[in-house]
């Protein structure tokens, strides 16, 4: 049995299994998991956009994650640097054969600053990606997004993935999240 919590999105053997969404974010913003601040309206939209997202990613969807982006998209972590759409695409697909088994995406503690064109998000983050033994596991990190509206709705227009780095050692710090 799998347990959703944070957001979570599951495909396993190819079949995408998603819990009941609203329950989730209702329950998220009841304990202040989950925090927006500015118009509760918009932070509600900046929700389903999240929903979208982790949706399409969940789902290797890559096209439908496309679609919430803008064309001048930029995107860092801790080892990419991508500035427009079609790199963002190219990198995913470059990815995607390490990931055909299913992934998963969990987010925790979610802050929502919305105003009536612009929103910015962040909070921690958890990719997993299902069958790999070999591979040492993803940790959670730290995310923040930055999604613009227009006549379209809202589109991603900056997404950056982090770590803490322990200075002394520059090691990664491991996040305890209690999820």
């Amino acid at each position: 049995m799998i347990k959703f919590k944070k957001f979570s999105a599951v495909i396993f053997r190819g079949c995408l299994i998603w819990a009941s969404y609203s329950d989730i974010v209702k329950q998220e913003i009841k304990e202040n998991k989950m925090k927006i601040f500015g118009d509760p309206d918009l932070g509600k939209e900046i929700v389903d956009v999240l929903h979208e997202w982790d949706r399409a990613i969940a789902g290797l969807d890559i096209q439908n994650a496309l679609k919430l982006c803008a064309p001048e998209l930029s995107f860092f972590d801790l080892s990419t640097e991508i500035h427009d759409k079609q790199a963002y695409e190219d990198k995913w697909n470059f990815y995607m054969p390490f990931m055909l088994n299913g992934v998963t995406v969990q987010r925790h503690n979610v802050s929502i600053f919305v105003e009536s064109s612009l929103a910015f998000v962040y909070g921690y983050v958890k990719l997993t990606i299902f069958d790999t033994q070999d591979e040492p596991p993803i940790r959670w990190c730290r995310s923040t997004l930055c999604l613009r509206k227009d006549s379209a709705g809202w589109k991603m227009v900056h997404q950056h993935i982090s770590v803490p780095v322990e200075i002394e050692t520059q090691a990664m710090k491991v996040l305890e999240i209690g999820v």
